[in-house]
């Protein structure tokens, strides 16, 4: 008897153990999630603010730092010939980073791509 009521009683503990490390383990991919998708909104807005910093002198070439909401952003715009630019942004959110890029042609400032990159090129 005394046994048995042993058994079960590891059988408990295993079990809440269990369900108390994934419930810390689901916590923490939530978390993740929603910084990485702060992350990329911030890339986001910085590649907008750098688009806006070209509507408003189409020669501008450089970099910039945002601080928004509970991150940080970064754009850089270059040259990658005579009739395309490049922006870059890079939005961080706690330990999650993201990065997008566009090609725009110039002049007209016209979005060519738009995409989500692991790393500038």
């Amino acid at each position: 008897m005394l046994l048995s009521v042993l058994v079960l009683a590891v059988v408990g503990v295993a079990v809440s153990t269990t369900l108390l490390l994934l419930s810390v383990s689901a916590a923490q991919t939530a978390t993740n999630v929603q910084e990485s998708q702060g992350a990329k909104a911030l890339a986001n807005a910085c590649t907008e603010i750098a688009l806006q910093r070209l509507v408003v002198s189409a020669s501008y070439l450089g970099n910039g730092l945002a601080n928004i909401g509970q991150g940080s952003c970064t754009y850089t715009v270059a040259q990658i010939d005579s009739s395309r630019d490049t922006v870059g942004g890079t939005g961080t959110v706690g330990e999650m980073v993201r990065k997008v890029q566009v090609t725009i042609t110039i002049p007209g400032l016209i979005v060519t791509s738009w995409q989500e990159v692991a790393d500038f090129q």
